[in-house]
């Protein structure tokens, strides 16, 4: 097989997007979760990223708690 012709083309990947507060509480409900009222304290698990204003990242207790859980599923 030969080749006819390369045409020169660039592409970005994009990471996935940062969770924010709807995300969260979204995941939150698909997963089974906590009830409304336990996800304010679910959230402050989760430390605000002060850069940007609205996303959040995972706290270092935030880490060891996923890590359980991914572990013992």
């Amino acid at each position: 097989m030969a080749l006819r012709e390369v045409l020169p083309e660039q592409h970005f990947t994009r990471p996935p997007p940062r969770f924010n507060d709807a995300t969260i509480v979204k995941s939150l409900e698909e997963l089974g979760i906590g009830r409304p009222s336990t996800y304010a304290s679910i959230i402050s698990l989760l430390q605000h990223d002060c850069e940007t204003g609205r996303s959040y990242k995972a706290t270092s207790l935030g880490r060891v708690l996923s890590d359980m859980a991914y572990t013992e599923s």
